[in-house]
Formats: C-alpha cells, structure tokens, sequence
C-alpha cells in the first residue's frame, strides 16, 4: 500500500469514528449543533485530502499509453521536447507524425537531443552490445532524421532543433508543451519502449516536473556559452540549416 493510499485510509477511518461519536453525543449537544459539527469535520478532511501529493501515472510500455505517442504529438500546440539515446525508434515510427505536426501547426516549436554518436558512454555502451552502436545512431541522424527535416517547409525547418550530447541521458523523455512529461527509463538488456513509462503533469507534480524539465534544458543548452567547453553539444539542426554528424569527433569536443 502506497504512503497516499495509506493516508487516505487513515483520515477516512477518523472521520467515520468522529461521526459516530458526534451521533452518540446527538441527545446532548443537539441534532444542529451534531450535523455542523460532522459537515465541519468533513469538509476538513476534504481539503486535507485535496493537498496530498497525487502519485504519478505508470504505464506499462509505451504501447499502454492513452492517449497513444502519436496522439499526444499530434495534439501538441506550442511545444515538443524529445530526449533519448538514439531516438531510432521515435524517429522509425513518428517521423512522419512530427513532419505533419512542424507543418500544420505553425506555432510548434520542437526540440531534440540524443546521443553524440563519438561520446565516450557509446563506447562503454558498445562493450555490451552486439549491434555497432555508433554507426546505428549516425544511421538514425543520416536516415530517419534526415528524411523528416528534407519533408519540412523551409518555414517549418526554423521550428525544429536537433542537438547530440556527450553526456548520457539517464531516460528517454517527451515533454508536451512544457505541461505533461513521459518518462522511459534506460534498463539492462531491455528496450526503452517496452520499458514502464512514468507520466508526470506539471499541475498535480510541480516540483518533480520543474527539476527533471529544467535538468533537461540545461543539457540540451549545454555548450551555448563559452564557460561550458568540455565537450560541448553538437548541433545537426539549427536555424533551418541541416549540419548532420561531424565526420572527425575532434573539432566538437574543445571550444574554439
């Protein structure tokens, strides 16, 4: 039993043993002063029970989720923010969806961030693996992605960001304009998408949804001042231009 569900119970246990004892008392204190008395305690409690933290949803996989992925893209109105290691199975499945997404709705602003194909956890990340990681995630940025970006507008190309990390994401995320956040997370021989999904909603979970969105901003902005040096990000999609993947790894990872 959850700490929330556990609270619940015991607040409705008190107020039905203050009924009670209110109704017992009834012949001395009266019928009137009995009923303000038991509505007083209620809505109490009521209000009580309203200030408790509400747990986040958890679903299944991805696949359990409803709306689905795709619905939840295609209702997006001002903002979509992807995170994840290679993104190839977003891009395998949604590319089409963002595509229409950039282009019917000119007030969505989407934004990306994956794994730098040259950062050194692709290389641990390879010792367990039997697939060519780095050459999958460059094939991910060359195919997939590139196919989504060449079907925009040029209007809708300024609206799309896509940067690569060095740093590794500890989960796949998808935030919906800045309010609801799906949270997927990395496990040892597993896919992310058949992984449990934990949902959060910046109105029932505001302190965990400011701090893992602003984590998440910091990183994807990582590099964008000349304090932060060390293997700054790499940016594919910038400004409606197509940069793609460095062929060289050595001329992202130090400042100019």
């Amino acid at each position: 039993m959850t700490q929330t569900r556990l609270l619940v119970l015991v607040s409705s246990v008190i107020v039905a043993l203050c009924a009670l004892l209110i109704w017992i008392l009834r012949p001395s204190v009266g019928v009137s002063v009995a009923g303000s008395l038991l509505v007083a305690i209620v809505v109490t409690a009521l209000g009580w029970l309203a200030k408790l933290p509400s747990p986040p949803q958890i679903w299944p996989n991805r696949d359990s989720l409803t709306p689905s992925l795709m619905s939840r893209m295609e209702q997006a109105q001002t903002s979509l923010f992807l995170v994840g290691f290679s993104l190839e199975t977003t891009f395998k499945d949604y590319a089409g969806t963002l595509a229409r997404a950039l282009i019917d709705n000119s007030g969505l602003h989407v934004r990306i961030l994956m794994l730098h194909p040259d950062s050194l956890h692709v290389r641990a990340h390879q010792i367990f693996s039997t697939r060519p990681v780095a050459e999958r995630i460059r094939g991910t940025v060359n195919g997939f992605l590139k196919e989504l970006f060449d079907a925009l507008t040029p209007e809708a190309r300024h609206r799309l960001q896509v940067r690569a990390t060095h740093y590794l994401p500890r989960f796949a995320a998808r935030v919906f304009d800045d309010s609801t956040m799906l949270l997927n997370f990395y496990l040892f021989k597993s896919r992310a998408h058949e992984n449990p999904v934990i949902e959060l909603r910046r109105d029932l979970h505001k302190e965990s949804f400011a701090g893992i969105l602003r984590s998440l901003d910091e990183l994807f902005h990582y590099g964008d001042t000349q304090q932060e040096c060390n293997r700054p990000n790499h940016r594919i999609v910038e400004n409606g231009r197509w940069y793609g993947l460095p062929k060289a790894k050595s001329k992202d990872l130090e400042c100019d």
